[in-house]
């Protein structure tokens, strides 16, 4: 099988996400190629600036290119490497970074010689703004159970493909470097305000509190600053911070992403990819409460609603060095079958046995 995967990830979680993807592809034996949209995003926004000041000195008249209009240049060179290759198909790996005209111009372009696919690992967050592209993909991938019906309102091809982890970077038996620093309660992540909200009413006293990741949008006054303790770190310098914590937080996003409200009730039941790296990497978690927790953890993973509770597990667990060990032991166990190498699995039973979507439509 020959894949053309269109990287169209932010350089986040989605990331690791895509690499994660791409390594366990070629492990299987297939043979990809892969066009890089989110590296071009920025060449793309300099380009069109470029000509619209030169444009403006010429004495041209013409609106200042936006944020679609650089998507569209970053993306359009993906038609002829989907026209030159004749993939069997093309995968766009979360479809946030790339526009919709390109979609549609790939999805002519390729009829009916290649089929389409889309993976989405940020759903249900950007739910809003990505089901008006499902029409055009022969199968979806996606990350959240709950966007499942959702999304087949639009295509009835979906297949729920939850977060997994990398073995070669999460795992317990790394040894630690000893510069490697060792906290009492640990979260890398970035401060979107459900979480911002959450650990400013915790009272640290006592605790070596440890923040890593984005949190440069804090306010000046805002009392967990004094918790930063790095910016955003890469997978193989989490999974060490992991390692070598006596306690690490999974919280889960609430909120859409644009507009940023609470997210409706029921419509975030699966667990992140955090969750399943911290347990690879044997760390104690305290987690926030998803539905799908039970299922992979049974009672491994104490959880909390509320910050009353949350520091009520901190000051239990942290001086409870021998209960911590001995669940953490534990925790690789129940995470084992959620790899890469098994999620590419079932990513390619899909796309082996599926239909185009010129024949399903008759």
């Amino acid at each position: 099988m020959r894949l053309l995967l269109i990287d169209a990830t932010a350089d986040t979680s989605s990331r690791d996400y895509f690499d994660g993807y791409a390594a366990a592809l070629k492990r299987a034996g297939v043979e990809i190629y892969v066009y890089n949209a989110n590296g071009r995003i920025g060449v793309a926004a300099s380009w069109l600036d470029y000509c619209w000041q030169k444009g403006k000195r010429l004495g041209e008249d013409r609106p200042r290119p936006n944020a679609l209009d650089t998507l569209y240049h970053a993306g359009i060179w993906s038609l002829e490497m989907a026209l030159r290759l004749d993939p069997d198909w093309i995968v766009v790996v979360a479809g946030m970074y790339f526009s919709k005209l390109n979609m549609q111009l790939l999805r002519k372009a390729s009829y009916p010689f290649s089929k389409m696919a889309l993976m989405i690992c940020d759903a249900p967050f950007d739910d809003n703004q990505i089901v008006n592209c499902l029409g055009l993909y022969d199968q979806i991938f996606v990350n959240e159970q709950a966007s499942v019906p959702i999304y087949q309102q639009f295509n009835p091809e979906v297949t729920y493909l939850p977060a997994c982890y990398d073995p070669e970077r999460h795992h317990p038996a790394i040894e630690i470097p000893e510069d490697t620093p060792s906290h009492d309660v640990l979260f890398v992540g970035s401060a979107f305000r459900e979480r911002v909200d959450l650990l400013s009413a915790v009272d640290w006293t006592g605790i070596d509190f440890a923040l890593y990741g984005n949190w440069s949008g804090l306010g000046s006054r805002s009392k967990l600053r004094q918790y930063v303790r790095g910016g955003p770190v890469g997978n193989d310098q989490a999974a060490q911070l992991y390692r070598a914590a006596k306690v690490c937080l999974n919280l889960h996003r609430s909120r859409l992403s644009s507009p940023p409200v609470p997210l409706p009730p029921g419509m975030a039941k699966s667990l992140n990819p955090r969750a399943y790296e911290l347990a690879a990497c044997g760390a104690f978690t305290l987690s926030d409460r998803r539905d799908e927790l039970p299922a992979v953890f049974g009672d491994l993973v104490p959880t909390f609603s509320t910050p009353k509770e949350l520091e009520g597990l901190i000051r239990a667990y942290v001086p409870a060095e021998p209960l911590r060990r001995s669940v953490a032991a534990r925790l690789p166990a129940a995470v084992a079958g959620h790899t890469y190498d098994a999620r590419t699995a079932t990513l390619l039973e899909v796309l082996g046995r599926a239909e185009p979507l010129a024949a399903r439509a008759g």
